[in-house]
């Protein structure tokens, strides 16, 4: 689970912080920043699932940046607990306005401050679960380095964080919006739903053994 969040000059976050727990509900007036929240986690995962370069739209675009401030830097960083395992994700990400560019200036993983992933300058440092050193290559800046490691055998907590944030699923149930048809599969839902049915084809009539479960899930 995700157990805390931080994010710094992003639309009206300036050095937020928030823990979270199993179930965790954000209250307050419009405008205070929780939509925000959600969309931070909703980019992350279209990053770190190789979907979007971080100028896209539903990424983090150089118009996400803190509108009173002059800083370029955004700050992102989320803990995220899986079985007995503490992971810290963080990147920095630098914006050129204009021309509305950005690129990844760092991107980190690491296990109780050890590391296990980290992309530096447009270098990629790979190390294996017990923290070794492993091989060094370049990478697009423009893009989560993270998201293009495969899977080894010696890098299985570094794959166990992505396929999470594979699975995270962040969005606002509008059924107007809903398309009642899909011609095509989707493997992820987006912000309003309104491609469910091509989702749920991709996610759930493929694994019968999952319909049950869902259904339940979904009438709770």
């Amino acid at each position: 689970m995700i157990k805390r969040l931080y994010i710094d000059n992003y639309k009206s976050l300036v050095n937020f912080e928030l823990p979270l727990q199993e179930l965790t509900l954000l209250l307050g007036p419009n405008g205070v920043g929780k939509t925000c929240v959600l969309d931070v986690i909703f980019a992350l995962r279209r990053l770190l699932s190789g979907e979007a370069k971080v100028a896209d739209a539903n990424a983090f675009p150089t118009p996400t940046l803190t509108r009173w401030q002059k800083r370029d830097i955004q700050v992102i960083e989320v803990d995220v607990v899986l079985e007995d395992d503490e992971l810290r994700y963080r990147f920095e990400l630098e914006h050129e306005r204009p021309p509305k560019r950005a690129r990844i200036l760092l991107e980190r993983l690491e296990s109780n401050g050890k590391p296990l992933f980290e992309f530096k300058l447009g270098e990629v440092h790979l190390y294996r679960d017990n923290h070794s050193e492993g091989p060094r290559y370049s990478a697009d800046w423009a893009e989560s380095a993270l998201a293009r490691v495969p899977s080894r055998q010696d890098n299985t907590r570094l794959t166990r964080f992505l396929e999470f944030f594979h699975k995270v699923i962040v969005c606002g149930l509008y059924p107007a919006s809903f398309q009642t048809e899909s011609s095509a599969m989707d493997a992820m839902l987006h912000r309003d739903a309104h491609n469910i049915a091509a989702w749920y084809q991709h996610c759930v009539l493929d694994r019968q053994d999952l319909v049950s479960d869902f259904l339940d899930v979904l009438r709770e």
